[in-house]
């Protein structure tokens, strides 16, 4: 027993300064969102200022081009969304469902092309776009992000395709079903936490890559929000770090509401390959 209890105390004590690495860069930024310029650079630097304001908060909103970055990211992710899930569904469910002969060298493919650094696949489609006359488009973009992480997201929904049992789909098709209405009316309601943890990786993904909307859009109207503030910073030539601090902090709030209202989902899709069977 006391063994034990020397490894709950160890692992909590681990546990806490994870947390406390992960979430000390979110406190920090929303103790510089609240500052005014004078504190900003004060010394010694304090965790919290001596006077919080949310001014900034009301300068960003109101008076920088950030809530149209903001917009620009949402039409962003919505895109990337809907393609990542047109392209990774039918194929995880494909590769879930049927055998064929590279069936099996496939998946170690999809995650062998995942390791491919997003910065030399970037730089590739820019030339296409450059070509084909559609730079500075948030669909193309879009399709570029879809793209770049439908092999992700059809090994993640592969993985949670094969715990459904065939035998549903098997009596839906001896009622009368065909395959289609069988996939539609029985397996993705059942895929249901799979396909949420796909949107869950997308959605953060196309809200905060830098990389690629930085290389292939240089509009500054069409600027998602992560090459929006990056922008500003660049734009100003006044002490804007506050500012900055606060459209970062904003920036991270509907990721973390999407991640916190499907957090259940993650988990479930996540170790339902350690409980087939």
């Amino acid at each position: 027993m006391r063994s034990s209890l020397i490894e709950k105390v160890v692992l909590s004590i681990i546990c806490a300064f994870v947390f406390v690495i992960f979430i000390f860069p979110l406190f920090w930024t929303f103790s510089m969102s609240i500052r005014n310029p004078q504190e900003v650079f004060s010394y010694p630097p304090r965790l919290w200022p001596k006077n919080p304001t949310f001014a900034n908060y009301k300068t960003v909103v109101l008076e920088t081009d950030i809530p149209k970055y903001f917009l620009n990211s949402m039409i962003l992710v919505l895109i990337s969304v809907i393609l990542v899930l047109i392209i990774s569904i039918p194929s995880a469910y494909g590769l879930s469902r049927f055998s064929f002969r590279i069936s099996s060298v496939l998946i170690p493919i999809l995650l062998v092309v995942q390791m491919v650094p997003g910065i030399l696949i970037s730089i590739t489609f820019f030339k296409y776009s450059r070509t084909l006359g559609i730079y500075n488009s948030l669909t193309f973009l879009s399709m570029t992000i879809a793209a770049y992480r439908s092999p992700f997201i059809t090994w993640l929904l592969k993985s949670f395709f094969d715990t459904i049992p065939r035998e549903l789909e098997e009596a839906a098709m001896i009622d009368g079903c065909t395959r289609l209405g069988a996939l539609r009316r029985i397996f993705l309601p059942l895929a249901t936490p799979g396909i949420a943890t796909a949107v869950i990786f997308t959605s953060i993904f196309a809200w905060g890559d830098f990389v690629f909307p930085f290389i292939m859009i240089d509009d500054y109207k069409k600027f998602p929000v992560t090459v929006g503030i990056f922008a500003y910073t660049e734009a100003k030539y006044q002490v804007t770090t506050h500012l900055v601090a606060t459209g970062a902090f904003l920036m991270v709030i509907p990721a973390l509401i999407v991640f916190l209202l499907l957090q259940k989902y993650v988990v479930e899709a996540l170790t339902a390959g350690a409980i087939k069977g």
